[in-house]
């Protein structure tokens, strides 16, 4: 039987009692290491500057992205230890640049690919806006883009979000592998997967009202969250955890 959205929360948070130091402690350094590469390229960034400051800020800011996607591996493989009982450290987050890194990179890569394209529809729009005379047909196809991207990047997040679980699970398999067996999973379990990330927008607007501090918590929270989800789906839940947890 399935488990609903609040068993697998309580499950997380089980997890995570008296045990929030180490997975708190690796967002906070991801999110510092991912700030202090782009500081550089952001700092003096305004709506003033060129057009060749500003193309090579985003370029640095995609790079740096697709490097945070190897920490974020390892926010993820400190999740799954922690779920199974296993023993993890800190040192964990930096797992993904010691096993294969080139396919987290990789898979990151392709994934941000498939979420751009549903957004070219958007760009072209607003480009129109930007350009022509705006008319009532213009707005209207704005509104349709807007739509349009929403339900196909939710789409796309809902299918393949599962691809960094999948390969620190099987580091032997392909990355095309892995985005066909995140798909595979997810059949039937799609709107499963939305109702859950849905209950934590609450708590994300404690987070903003809090000026961002609540993320310290609610994060690792999520992330713990949404790898009870993957070892539900995966058969990976059910079975039994023997080994003891350590800090």
């Amino acid at each position: 039987m399935k488990r609903k959205s609040a068993e697998l929360k309580r499950l997380a948070r089980e997890i995570l009692t008296h045990h929030y130091g180490t997975p708190m402690g690796a967002m906070v350094v991801t999110e510092l290491i991912t700030v202090i590469l782009l500081l550089p390229f952001s700092w003096n960034i305004t709506a003033e500057s060129s057009v060749r400051e500003w193309t090579i800020y985003y370029i640095a800011a995609f790079v740096i992205s697709l490097l945070a996607s190897l920490l974020r591996a390892g926010c993820i493989w400190i999740a799954l230890n922690m779920a199974r009982r296993k023993q993890y450290a800190f040192s964990d987050l930096f797992y993904a640049f010691k096993n294969y890194p080139d396919k987290y990179i990789l898979a990151a890569l392709l994934f941000t690919l498939f979420c751009v394209l549903p957004m070219l529809p958007f760009f072209a729009v607003v480009w129109f806006l930007e350009t022509s005379k705006r008319s009532a047909v213009l707005f209207a196809a704005l509104l349709l883009s807007v739509i349009f991207m929403l339900v196909f990047v939710i789409l796309l997040s809902l299918n393949y979000g599962l691809y960094a679980y999948i390969l620190l699970d099987r580091p032997q398999i392909s990355v095309a592998e892995a985005f066909r067996e995140s798909r595979r999973m997810m059949r039937g379990n799609k709107g499963r997967l939305f109702y859950l990330n849905l209950a934590f927008l609450g708590w994300e607007a404690l987070c903003v009202l809090s000026l961002g501090v609540g993320y310290l918590w609610v994060e690792p929270y999520m992330t713990q969250t949404q790898t009870c989800f993957y070892m539900e789906v995966s058969g990976d839940l059910k079975q039994g955890n023997r080994e003891e947890n350590v800090r």
